[in-house]
């Protein structure tokens, strides 16, 4: 089409014939390229798009499920130790993209190394290492729902005031941004202190129905916290939602370098770098670990927590390539598919409150799920 940039409309009057003669020539081939290159994609309008909207929400219960495997261990397993198997899971699991994904594409063997990619991972290692610090002490649900709006605030700041573009991005809607960050933290803030507001709500509402419904809902309150774990005292708690803001500040930087990695390794490309990173960095952080802290090495030959802790890594990582996959090859924006795949929250939600009864509370439980609607309503004004 370049012989034609000369004329103001390549259907115009002062278009020369030569142009003219060529456009007509050129166009059958465009056709054909067009024609084929549709045939080569997913149908985004028809079916396809609705497998890019389960691909993103499969997405979502793989990241609010990957957390459960270390609560499945019989012993509660070692955090760091476990979290160097579950970097084992991402790389097997980063492997399948030489099996799902051809490797000689635009005329180049697209197969290679990048410490970009790398650097993804060794960020991956960190931001699942203080999560499994997190969920013992403040409870999946919890720490789901915090690292949720960590990861998505640091995200939002690497995009708005980022010092290199990329990451930096001009933003659509500032106010609306902004309003969407604040309405999340709204969220997470209700959801910690759900416990404490349905415990105080049941007390009221005890003590509306007379002194002795208000000395028995005293009772079953009392009950409950003397029965809870000692993760629910106020210093582990602390500590544990602290972790789990830790996590959002490396989860939500884990994609910044991936904004640097060359355009043939980009995507699903990316993958055997990024699990390349994140085994070494496990199994770097676990070697500095046994040599200094010396646990007890029982704890690293339990082949339950290895199991788990693989099984843990291969979910994290299928979740990363179908959020992949739907904004790759199904175009699903990012504006859709982020939103989805931050409602993980329900998901860990479910799983903590009515698989491993984090809370049994019924008044908490409702405050609990209204905190995590406002927290996935917060995220979708800032995912465009």
């Amino acid at each position: 089409l370049a012989q034609f940039s000369g004329s103001r409309q390549f259907g115009s009057s002062d278009c020369p014939p030569l142009h003219r003669a060529g456009l007509m020539a050129t166009l059958p081939r465009l056709d054909a390229a067009l024609a084929s290159t549709l045939a080569s994609e997913p149908d985004v309008a028809c079916g396809g798009l609705y497998v890019a909207f389960g691909l993103a929400a499969l997405s979502a219960v793989l990241n609010g499920t990957f957390g459960i495997f270390g609560k499945l261990c019989r012993k509660a397993p070692d955090p760091v130790l476990f979290n160097a198997y579950l970097t084992y899971g991402a790389l097997l699991s980063s492997l399948v993209v030489l099996a799902i994904s051809p490797l000689w594409q635009g005329g180049r063997f697209v197969l290679g190394f990048t410490w970009w990619g790398a650097l993804c991972g060794a960020l991956f290692v960190f931001a699942t290492l203080f999560s499994f610090i997190a969920i013992p002490l403040a409870g999946l649900a919890m720490s789901a729902a915090t690292w949720c709006c960590s990861a998505v605030l640091v995200a939002f700041l690497w995009g708005a005031v980022g010092p290199t573009s990329p990451p930096r991005q001009a933003m659509r809607s500032a106010p609306m941004s902004v309003a969407g960050v604040a309405v999340m933290i709204i969220g997470v803030l209700i959801i910690n202190f759900s416990s404490r507001l349905g415990q105080r709500f049941g007390r009221e509402a005890a003590r509306e129905r007379g002194a002795e419904g208000n000395l028995d809902a005293d009772a079953d309150l009392e009950c409950q916290a003397s029965e809870r774990s000692p993760r629910e005292g106020l210093g582990g708690r602390a500590l544990g939602l602290l972790s789990a803001a830790t996590v959002g500040l490396f989860g939500g930087s884990v994609l910044v370098p991936a904004a640097f990695v060359p355009g043939h390794l980009a995507g699903l490309n990316m993958l055997p770098s990024f699990g390349i990173g994140a085994a070494l960095t496990g199994t770097l952080v676990a070697a500095i670990y046994l040599a200094v802290w010396r646990p007890d090495l029982s704890d690293a030959a339990d082949l339950q927590a290895v199991r788990n802790g693989v099984l843990s890594g291969i979910t994290w990582n299928l979740s990363n390539i179908c959020q992949i996959i739907a904004q790759g090859p199904y175009h699903l924006s990012y504006g859709i598919s982020y939103p989805i795949l931050q409602s993980a929250v329900l998901f860990g939600g479910l799983w903590g409150i009515y698989f491993f009864k984090e809370e049994t509370h019924a008044p908490s439980i409702a405050i609990f799920w209204l905190g995590a609607v406002v927290l996935v309503a917060g995220v979708v004004p800032r995912g465009p």
